[in-house]
């Protein structure tokens, strides 16, 4: 029988806060979090991360990202103010 997968560390999980320190905005952003609200801070001030993330480390080199839940107040107002998603 497979088990499934357990989560038991409720640290790795990460909000979007961003630096005081940064000056200017980084130019390649880290994480889906940071690419979002780099777009869309308006509906970042309204209604706070896009993301729920979970960041764990791979090896000593690497960071494995992935959603765990999306903000879905966030991105309605994405919507509004962008008028698209438009990625590319």
């Amino acid at each position: 029988m497979v088990q499934e997968p357990q989560f038991n560390e409720p640290r790795l999980l990460k909000l979007y806060q961003p630096d005081p320190f940064l000056i200017d905005a980084p130019k390649d952003p880290a994480d889906p979090n940071q690419w979002f609200v780099l777009r869309y801070p308006e509906a970042y001030e309204l209604h706070g991360s896009p993301f729920l993330l979970l960041q764990d480390s791979v090896d000593k080199y690497s960071t494995q990202v992935l959603p765990i839940s999306i903000n879905v107040d966030f991105f309605a107002k994405a919507l509004v103010v962008g008028k698209t998603l438009d990625i590319i």
